[in-house]
């Protein structure tokens, strides 16, 4: 055997193990790590009878992880084993590559859906009052974190008064 087999021979013989141990940093790891980020929930203030909306944050490309999705309102007295109303119940359907979702009575739902979705309100009123909750099915996650939609009273809503400035078009335009 000349030297520079034995040479190889003996490189792999004591440094593979030691190549073996390292940590290999995979798509699968950093997935496995942003799995773990909490589904998060936005919603606001409204004006009775104005539209309003509630958007759910998964953190990842929901096409990509092809689970299902719901959302629910649950009445802000609600007892804790309160099963809520369906808001939106997406079931990804593999022959279609695409979700079929069932949106709930006086809500809206584009279907568009990625690593967030929105769920519109028409005309928000006291039944859509709560706290909405997003969920992943079938969720390992416990980390859940829900929204609460408030109404806000439409005479308190202010509008910026303008008297005396000049429009933002006058000042291009002169």
């Amino acid at each position: 055997m000349d030297t520079c087999n034995m040479f190889l021979a003996f490189a792999l013989l004591h440094l593979l193990p030691l190549l073996l141990t390292l940590p290999i940093n995979t798509n699968a790891q950093k997935l496995q790590k942003l799995h773990k980020i909490p589904i998060t929930c936005d919603a606001g203030s409204f004006v009775d009878g104005h539209y309003g909306s509630v958007t759910c944050n998964f953190h990842k490309v929901m096409q990509v992880d092809k689970r299902g999705i719901n959302v629910v309102l649950h009445a802000l007295n609600a007892p804790d084993n309160d099963l809520g109303t369906d808001v939106l119940a997406c079931e990804w359907k593999e022959t279609l590559l695409k979700y079929h979702c069932i949106v709930g009575e006086g809500y809206t739902f584009d279907h568009d859906i990625s690593d967030r979705l929105t769920v519109g309100i028409s005309a928000v009123g006291e039944e859509f009052k709560g706290l909405y909750m997003c969920f992943i099915v079938p969720s390992e996650e416990t980390d859940k974190h829900g929204c609460e939609l408030k109404i806000k009273d439409s005479k308190t809503q202010t509008t910026p008064d303008y008297k005396g400035k000049r429009n933002y078009t006058q000042s291009l335009c002169s």
